[in-house]
């Protein structure tokens, strides 16, 4: 597997993170190679409606599978505020066969009712150590933070992004359309093998600032994370919980009960 991190030039504090997270994580032989990515400033004259940064975001990725065209291993693209597990280098993580073109380590789900499943089924396949495979050709997804091309896809990926004309969709909401329309095939590895850092929000270059709803979904991401740091999450949990109406903070106290192993089939 090859591995590249998208990264801009004048974001150091971001690459000194990328390049300690998997000086601390990768297993030996893999290596991680910087690609530098395209600056908003370069892009905003492409045609499209999406904002300069999201151009240059979309740029960047199609650009970073386009500079490993070469042979069939499997790319491994990350962005810049990646959190990393050693499952994620593995074999067993990659679908079998090749009747996939991206596997995401990574992604945000849309539906609460899907997180609620996937919650339920993490503490058996932690246990046990397996990695479930979710076809996402029916699933609201989007983040683009940490993917796998199949090294046999990167034509079909090259030329369904190409086909897309003008930039008007970010990127991530480009490759959730084109898998939709069937044109890409793809799927999300869960429990999920990578994550997002915490201080993606705050210091976002496509999306500054943040809000409510990406810190929650960001914390729940760290939750469903392998490498995941259980006092962390519990502190994020407590800090979403204390900010939520007193009804809010009911219903998850319910849930938290239908998620548990005591809710099901008798």
């Amino acid at each position: 597997m090859r591995c590249v991190y998208i990264n801009l030039a004048q974001a150091g504090r971001r690459r000194a993170h990328m390049e300690a997270e998997f000086a601390r994580i990768a297993p030996e032989g893999v290596a991680l190679e910087r690609f530098q990515a395209v600056d908003p400033a370069t892009a905003a004259a492409l045609p499209g409606e999406i904002r300069a940064p999201e151009k240059a975001c979309f740029l960047s990725h199609r650009s970073a599978i386009a500079a490993h065209h070469d042979g069939e291993t499997p790319l491994f693209v990350l962005e810049d505020d990646v959190l990393l597990s050693g499952e994620a280098f593995g074999a067993p993580a990659l679908p079998p066969g090749d009747d996939w073109d991206l596997l995401f380590t990574d992604t945000i789900l849309a539906d609460p009712g899907t997180w609620i499943r996937l919650a339920k089924s993490r503490p058996e396949l932690a246990r046990t150590g397996r990695i479930r495979v979710i076809d996402l050709a029916g699933v609201g997804f989007a983040g683009a933070a940490a993917y796998v091309v199949n090294g046999r896809s990167k034509d079909r990926v090259l030329a369904a992004l190409d086909g897309l004309g003008p930039l008007d969709l970010p990127y991530d909401i480009a490759l959730r359309r084109l898998v939709h329309a069937g044109r890409l095939r793809a799927c999300v590895a869960f429990p999920f093998l990578t994550s997002v850092a915490p201080f993606s929000a705050e210091t976002s270059q496509i999306q500054p600032g943040g809000n409510a709803a990406d810190a929650i979904s960001d914390a729940f991401r760290r939750l469903m994370f392998v490498g995941r740091d259980i006092a962390e999450s519990r502190a994020e949990a407590e800090a979403i919980a204390a900010s939520a109406d007193e009804e809010s903070r009911l219903v998850g106290l319910i849930l938290a009960g239908v998620v548990s192993d005591r809710f099901g089939p008798k």
